[in-house]
């Protein structure tokens, strides 16, 4: 089903972006594993809110915790009826599109300390993932949830 956001149906999911998924979900692990942290979960109710969020960042092209209309990960997690006691999300931009590998992303994130901190907090245990692309960006949203 083509999900739809405010402005139209959501760009489609490139087979480059499907692979940037599992690269990204298996780099985050490998993360975890080199400070002895159980590796996360890949949670496919979280990757759908995840996906929604860089659909939506990438259509309408603003970058933000906070959607235009001031929604949070929070409200979507919850909105989706998700069960949590914690939750976090990392989201980057990466431009040109072919620059944003999943390495690349990890590499942004595991040098800003607050991303850092949700990539290896033990609390989580369930990652959601969502890539998505406007063209001259990439965006990826990471979602952490316990």
């Amino acid at each position: 089903p083509d999900r739809t956001s405010p402005t139209g149906p959501a760009p489609a999911v490139s087979g480059m972006q499907k692979n940037l998924i599992p690269q990204a979900y298996n780099h985050l692990n490998s993360i975890r594993k080199q400070y002895t942290h159980n590796p996360l979960n890949l949670c496919s109710q979280l990757s759908e809110v995840a996906n929604s969020r860089a659909q939506d960042m990438a259509a309408r092209q603003y970058f933000s915790h906070t959607t235009p209309e001031g929604k949070t990960f929070m409200d979507l997690i919850y909105e989706n009826g998700i069960a949590f006691r914690a939750a976090a999300e990392n989201i980057g931009k990466i431009s040109p599109t072919q620059s944003g590998t999943a390495e690349a992303f990890m590499h942004l994130w595991a040098s800003s300390g607050p991303h850092r901190q949700n990539m290896l907090n033990p609390a989580f245990h369930r990652v959601g993932i969502g890539v998505a692309e406007d063209g001259q960006n990439r965006v990826m949203v990471m979602i952490f949830a316990h």
